[in-house]
């Protein structure tokens, strides 16, 4: 194996072994006087694809689609399945849970996260 094939093994082999980098929701969070607001464009999932919830002092906001293409006619026969899955957590010290409030509207997904007083 020459220099260039075993590089390019690894760099295939990365594909399996390392977290993609789009599996990660981006997020911006603006802090306010009581709250902190938490944004994240979620392009492309439906609101029944997304899940938010507590576990362990620590919010997780998860995305999962499931896309199946099937097409068979005389011609030719099309098999397709794609998997989309990102994730991301934010811990809730200081935060009071009880009061906790999400939306998401037009791909953006808005948690308010109010500060204990």
């Amino acid at each position: 194996m020459d220099y260039r094939e075993k590089n390019d093994f690894e760099n295939i082999a990365r594909l399996f072994t390392e977290e993609p980098e789009d599996r990660r929701i981006d997020a911006t969070i603006n802090e306010k006087d009581h709250e902190y607001v938490v944004l994240m464009k979620l392009i492309g999932f439906n609101k029944d694809e997304l899940s938010i919830y507590i576990e362990d002092n620590t919010l997780y906001v998860e995305a999962n689609r499931e896309d199946i293409l099937d097409e068979d006619n005389d011609d030719y026969t099309l098999k397709e399945h794609s998997y989309s899955y990102c994730q991301r957590s934010f811990s809730l010290n200081g935060i009071d849970k009880s009061q906790i409030s999400a939306y998401y509207e037009n791909d953006i997904v808005s948690i308010h996260l109010p500060k204990i007083k």
